[in-house]
């Protein structure tokens, strides 16, 4: 694996699309440009989703207070929360992929999507997209182990040696 990158602007964080490989089910590999997403992008795409509100299952009374218990098994609210999920997805995939989607509405475009790609290569471009655009808690945790002092960034392990000036000096040339 190539030596990690010192970022030095936002440009080294951005959004450059970057070439995925995917086996297809006949074993032949395919590279497709599926683009991160901007932080802002990705909230106004879940700002687009109409999610659910769990219906009230009864009423109880707290502190001298009535207060509604909410019904977050309920089948028609677990349903309506997955199928907000799917949607969000395919507006998401739709933003990252840098191809062709045929379709004049964005409609016309996740139709396209759910019709014209095979599941395949669905699951594996969903899993590339919530790489590039969700971090997961095993994600977070790794970045939070990552985290060194000044003196050890540049070190091949969290015991390793501290600064290395030659490396120093290379990385920031780059």
């Amino acid at each position: 694996m190539p030596e990690p990158i010192l970022a030095t602007t936002l440009d080294d964080l951005g959004t450059t699309p970057v070439r995925v490989t995917l086996r297809r089910p006949d074993g032949r590999e395919i590279a497709v440009l599926v683009k991160p997403l901007s932080e802002e992008e990705l909230w106004q795409l879940r700002r687009t989703i109409t999610w659910p509100k769990p219906p009230i299952k009864d009423f109880q009374k707290v502190n001298g207070r009535v207060t509604e218990v909410l019904d977050y098994d309920s089948p028609d609210y677990v349903r309506g929360v997955q199928e907000a999920d799917r949607l969000l997805a395919h507006r998401v995939l739709l933003a990252a992929l840098q191809i062709a989607i045929p379709g004049e509405t964005e409609d016309e475009q996740i139709t396209a999507l759910k019709q014209g790609m095979g599941g395949w290569a669905w699951r594996a471009l969903l899993t590339v997209s919530n790489r590039l655009n969700a971090v997961t808690e095993q994600e977070m945790d790794n970045i939070l182990h990552s985290f060194r002092s000044v003196d050890s960034a540049l070190a091949q392990s969290d015991d390793a040696p501290g600064l290395d000036a030659e490396r120093l000096a290379a990385a920031a040339a780059n």
